[in-house]
This record gives C-alpha cells, sequence and structure tokens, in this order.
C-alpha cells in the first residue's frame, strides 16, 4: 500500500467482529504486511535451472529482475532473499560466488561503473561499495578476489571489504596475488569472523609472471591459519 491514510473501523458494526478490536487489528497487520511477489515454487524452479550450468550470475540477475518488475522495497526483498536462500540451499557453496558487480567499484576502459564486463586486464577495482553493495550480496556463499595486491593496498582496504560482507556468511574465500603483511594479517582476521570452510590463495598464470605471487611469509601465515581452523 502507498495510501498510508489512518482508517477507523467501529468493530462493533461488523458482523461476527462485535468486542474483538484486537483480533481485527492483528488481522489487518497481518494482511498488510509485504509479501514476496513470487512464489516459492517458482523460486525453487529457477533455482534448478540455472543449477546445472552453475549460472549463480543468472539466478541474480532473474532475481533482481523480479524485484524491479514488482518495484519491491526493502521488506519484499528481504521476503525474496529468504525465499531465495531456501531454493539455493542445496546448491554446493562454492557455486554461489558473489560477483564483482556486487560489491566492487570496478573501472573498464577508463570508464568508471558499478561492474561491467570482466576483461581480464581491462578490468581494474577502485574499492568496495560498502553500504551502496548489491541488496542480492547476502546469496553468495564464496568470494574471489583477484589482484589482491590491488584490492588489498592496505589495512583500510581490508575493514571495508569487513563492512561490505558484514551480512554475508562466506564458507569460501579465495584470493590471486599476495599482499603485505600487516594487510593479510588484518584480512586473515576478517576471514576468522566468516563460518570459513575453506582459504586459498592462488598464483598468477605464467603469462603473468611471479612478482605478485603469494610470498613464502604469507603462505606460511596461511598454512598456520588453516591448520588451527581446520581449512581446507
Amino acid at each position: 500500500m502507498t495510501n498510508r491514510q489512518d482508517i477507523r473501523i467501529a468493530t462493533n458494526w461488523l458482523d461476527g467482529w462485535s468486542g474483538q478490536t484486537d483480533r481485527l487489528r492483528d488481522e489487518f497487520e497481518k494482511r498488510l504486511q509485504a509479501g514476496p511477489g513470487v512464489t516459492a515454487a517458482e523460486m525453487r524452479r529457477n533455482a534448478d535451472f540455472y543449477r546445472p550450468h552453475e549460472h549463480f550470475s543468472a539466478f541474480g540477475k532473474w532475481l533482481n529482475g523480479e524485484a524491479e518488475r514488482l518495484r519491491s522495497g526493502a521488506v519484499e526483498k528481504a521476503a525474496l532473499l529468504v525465499l531465495a536462500n531456501e531454493a539455493l540451499a542445496s546448491w554446493p557453496d562454492e557455486m554461489r560466488r558473489a560477483h564483482h558487480e556486487w560489491f566492487m567499484l570496478t573501472e573498464v576502459n577508463g570508464s568508471y561503473e558499478y561492474g561491467g564486463p570482466q576483461t581480464g586486464s581491462d578490468l581494474s577495482y577502485h574499492g568496495f561499495l560498502k553500504n551502496k553493495a548489491s541488496w542480492l550480496l547476502p546469496l553468495s556463499r564464496a568470494a574471489h578476489f583477484d589482484e589482491a595486491e590491488s584490492i588489498f593496498p592496505d589495512v583500510a582496504s581490508v575493514q571495508e571489504c569487513a563492512a561490505t560482507f558484514h551480512d554475508v556468511p562466506l564458507t569460501a574465500i579465495e584470493f590471486t596475488g599476495g599482499m603485505v603483511d600487516d594487510v593479510f594479517d588484518a584480512f586473515l582476521a576478517w576471514a576468522a569472523t566468516k563460518p570459513l570452510k575453506a582459504l586459498t590463495a592462488c598464483n598468477y598464470s605464467v603469462d603473468r609472471g611471479s612478482l605478485s605471487n603469494p610470498t613464502d611469509s604469507l603462505k606460511a601465515k596461511l598454512v598456520d591459519f588453516k591448520q588451527r581452523r581446520r581449512l581446507t
């Protein structure tokens, strides 16, 4: 409803409601609750449609399109997320990887935009979106940070990452490249706040060289962290 005018009803004038003011008010409030506008069956059907091809991004695009079609507000989107999480429960966590456009400001060919096509060296990163992150981000269970040395240049960038992913129960984090010691310490401290099952460091491919690959010191800290938390 968009009309928020007060409505006064004489309860005793209504058949079957005499003396039941509180019950009638509860009934009105229940019926005015904002619904998601999508049924659980529809949500499951689309989750099942995209799963064989591991198209988490396509599922997110469909869901965002539905929210726009329904003109969903914050309450309705929250209801959609509940249904979506239930429909995605059978997906392996690694298939539910957050997309850069959901949580980072990127630059493509000199033009700043939210997200955009990821074309390797044509894509650069310019900070986390924090409170402007996509409403779809809480559906994610995994995150990959490419060019970690660029994404995490200092401790403040890790703090921005933590703020962006505050309500996201990540179980898998993967990063390519390296970080300096104090930044990596902050990164591990943030990772420790998540219900992680896996934390993985990746080298760049040979054509990128090895200058930005994780250092031996970083790898040692990672091994110790994973052993203490029994991660893969």
